[in-house]
């Protein structure tokens, strides 16, 4: 029960990746048609753009796991479970990248490698909690499920080296996380200035004050953000441009 209750966060958001996949999947093929380096073009932007989203809600949920487990059970017993949330919530940045390459891997017509990729993950996955499981109990298991689904990641972007359609990662990988740690740092610096007596600081939000101090922490947070997408050039105007047209 405890491990299950940690897991509910990445259980629910795990659909978010999946419902953006379908959504660019037929432009992916479409492109891929034309020019694998178009495909591969494509491929990196959804990559930056899921990222975009994805990683600042992980983040937020590592940060808000407590009132989120008390909300469904408020019972000191489940205690751990925020722990095991906060492990297996960045699963989900990992699952996030594993859709976008998946689909890039139907583009370039290598299916066949599927069965390997699922494979792998799995076997590892067993593998580690045989391993962890008996030591560190449910937060072991929160750990190999993320390594897991690094695993998965791993593969999928294996096989796509050597074809055409694989985006350059870098950009895509980093700029989200830059993006999010810049608006964090900030945040958080800004709210210990203005607001001292909340002692917002650097592992976490102000949970326990009410919620004016949280509501004023996550809107300035979020007020930041664009600002660090647009000065770090992760999101430029050619990119919602293509995203109107993606729309059409």
């Amino acid at each position: 029960g405890i491990y299950g209750q940690g897991r509910q966060a990445l259980n629910i958001l795990v659909m978010l990746p999946a419902i953006f996949g379908l959504a660019f999947f037929p432009s992916m093929t479409r492109y891929g048609l034309n020019s694998p380096i178009d495909a591969a073009r494509l491929g990196e932007r959804a990559l930056r753009f899921i990222l975009v989203g994805i990683v600042p809600v992980a983040l937020l949920i590592m940060f808000v796991a407590e009132p989120i487990i008390h909300w469904f059970e408020n019972s000191s017993r489940f205690d751990d479970s925020i722990i095991v949330m906060m492990i297996g919530i960045w699963g989900l940045p990992l699952h996030a990248i594993t859709v976008v390459m998946n689909r890039l891997l139907m583009t370039a017509e290598r299916e066949k490698h599927f069965i390997i990729i699922g494979l792998v993950p799995m076997l590892g996955n067993f593998a580690l909690n045989l391993f962890l499981i008996p030591r560190y109990s449910y937060f072991g298991a929160a750990a190999a499920t993320v390594a897991s689904l690094m695993m998965s990641a791993g593969m999928h972007i294996l096989f796509l080296r050597g074809t055409p359609f694989l985006p350059p990662l870098r950009k895509a990988l980093l700029g989200p996380l830059l993006a999010t740690g810049a608006t964090w740092g900030l945040g958080a610096l800004i709210m210990r200035l203005i607001a001292p007596g909340w002692s917002v600081g650097w592992q976490g939000l102000p949970l326990h004050l009410g919620w004016w101090p949280f509501l004023a922490t996550s809107l300035l947070m979020l007020g930041l953000y664009p600002v660090m997408l647009w000065l770090g050039r992760v999101i430029k105007k050619e990119d919602l441009q293509l995203l109107h047209e993606l729309k059409q």
